[in-house]
């Protein structure tokens, strides 16, 4: 009884006429997001922060996601007619490449996590920041003064405070100054 049985398998798709003006808007939509990727990737590769410092890692993820999007496209547009294999096919794709790309970005912070002691990731994120702020000479020196005892805390705070109003006076000479050199520049434009 069931060898009179034919099974004719039949593949329905939603089309439009317009779908590849879609397609091309779509695809550019995601180029200029990946672009933009590896230009902060690129932008942010001598950051002293080492928290802060995976631009090589992005661009390994950018570089994950283009293979694995050119490569899972070219197949799923060959596949078209073998639904099952393309269904698979892309979701292995997907699945890998955003398994890869978060590896690459957290799996090595993790890992100087677990190597440095409690609070070395703190004082090597200390350091980094110092060094991008003041340079790589005055970090140290920087380094010192911040590391003063609780003993030395209002001693600092009064040493900071007659700073504070030394420059205060600076500014207001120099504003002075500033506003007559503005006088006699407009006094020379109206004659």
């Amino acid at each position: 009884h069931s060898k009179n049985i034919l099974i004719v398998p039949e593949l329905e798709r939603c089309q439009s006429d317009y779908s590849i003006y879609f397609q091309v808007v779509f695809y550019v939509i995601k180029g200029m997001l990946m672009i933009f990727g590896c230009f902060l990737a690129w932008e942010t590769r001598a950051v002293n922060v080492p928290a802060l410092n995976d631009s090589k890692y992005i661009g390994m993820s950018v570089y994950n996601v283009v293979v694995m999007c050119v490569i899972g496209l070219s197949l799923t547009f060959i596949l078209q007619e073998r639904v099952n294999e393309a269904f698979a096919l892309t979701s292995f794709f997907i699945i890998f490449c955003t398994t890869l790309t978060l590896s690459l970005v957290f799996v090595p912070k993790i890992i100087e996590l677990l190597r440095s002691p409690r609070g070395g990731e703190n004082q090597r994120y200390r350091k980094g920041m110092m060094k991008s702020m003041v340079g790589k000479n005055g970090a140290d020196k920087l380094q010192r003064s911040l590391s003063f005892g609780a003993d030395g805390i209002k001693e600092k705070i009064a040493q900071i405070e007659e700073e504070n109003m030394k420059l205060h006076q600076i500014l207001v000479t120099k504003s002075g100054e500033l506003w007559d050199l503005l006088e006699r520049l407009r006094q020379l434009g109206e004659n």
